[in-house]
């Protein structure tokens, strides 16, 4: 096992049923979203269907946020940009175990990685209807 699952596992991180384990109630997922399900290393893809459920649905743009800041969302990330996705982080919506791997996610990988990066509120407001009077 790898020392971060060995760390993971020792500390029940995203233990079901815990603190942190469940969705930000703003990004809950809505009826019709693809959610990746468990995946065995740190990216989302290798190993899933998400890419077949994503483009079934006609989806380009993926929205990444979550634990880790610099393994899991931004594997995630890079594999998405491969496959040809629109790629959005969610800055103020990941971490990670150490303030450097966090920093080295959001001050090189994202802006290298992604189309986007924008806060929680940004990407809420940016899809937000819009309101007729």
């Amino acid at each position: 096992m790898l020392p971060r699952f060995r760390f993971a596992m020792d500390n029940q991180v995203f233990w079901e049923g815990t603190y942190g384990a469940d969705f930000y109630p703003p990004l809950r997922p809505q009826d019709g979203d693809v959610v990746a399900g468990r995946h065995h290393m740190f990216d989302a893809f290798a190993g899933t269907d998400l890419h077949e459920r994503l483009g079934g649905r006609g989806i380009e743009k993926v929205v990444l946020a979550g634990l880790t800041s610099q393994t899991c969302v931004e594997g995630t990330g890079r594999h998405a940009l491969e496959a040809g996705y629109h790629v959005t982080f969610l800055v103020d919506a990941v971490a990670e175990f150490t303030e450097e791997a966090h920093r080295a996610a959001l001050d090189i990988s994202y802006p290298t990685f992604g189309h986007e990066a924008v806060t929680v509120d940004e990407f809420l407001a940016a899809i937000e209807p819009v309101r007729t009077a």
